[in-house]
């Protein structure tokens, strides 16, 4: 069985100064999941299954980053940030 993620980013202006953020911009998700990076730095993230096993490893870019992912339920985790995504089918 094999599965499909797509990973993908759009940039977007923030202030200088203020600090680094990770939010999940809607859940659950039907479609595509929004990452937002307001820091200015690339960040690691993870998307496991409920069962552990690692999905997919990358980098979230800073502003918007749009994940495609098959409907289930997962965890994401970036940095210090730890959050369980839905995806509806």
């Amino acid at each position: 069985l094999s599965q499909q993620i797509t990973v993908s980013t759009t940039s977007s202006q923030g202030e200088i100064g203020f600090e680094s953020t990770i939010s999940v911009l809607s859940n659950p998700v039907k479609g595509s999941l929004w990452i937002e990076n307001k820091d200015f730095s690339t960040k690691t993230f993870s998307i496991t299954d409920v069962n552990g096993k690692i999905l997919t490893k990358g980098i979230i870019y800073p502003g918007r980053n749009e994940i495609q992912l098959p409907s289930g339920i997962y965890l994401f985790e970036c940095e210090n940030y730890l959050k369980k995504i839905i995806v509806l089918p």
